[in-house]
């Protein structure tokens, strides 16, 4: 996978994790708090600046009191990121995102 096919990944993670959290009424802070993951590394990762770790991923989602998947699934299908793209560039489907990251336990798995 190319390194700008990455970067299309992680702004889809930084603006679900941004609409979760403000759905659910959290600042940053409150969140750091929750989650056990520093705020300012909450705001790299909703500006994305930096790529999640799995870790990181998997304690967001406890602090936000939802599932794995909620902050990784594909759920744009129906919305266009807007992203720019160079010329040749194309953003991912559900499948490439599942092939770079992997499978991810949702709620109930180990």
């Amino acid at each position: 996978m190319r390194r700008d096919d990455v970067h299309v990944v992680v702004l889809a993670f930084a603006r679900r994790l941004r609409e979760t959290r403000a759905a659910s009424g959290l600042t940053q802070d409150r969140l750091a708090r929750r989650s056990g993951v520093h705020h300012t590394e909450i705001s790299k990762l909703e500006r994305a600046l930096t790529d999640p770790r799995l870790s990181t991923v998997v304690g967001l989602a406890r602090g936000l009191d939802v599932p794995n998947s909620a902050l990784v699934e594909d759920n744009y299908a129906d919305r266009q990121l807007t992203i720019d793209l160079a010329p040749g560039e194309h953003t991912l489907t559900p499948a490439e995102f599942e092939q770079h990251f992997g499978h991810l336990p949702t709620d109930g798995e180990g």
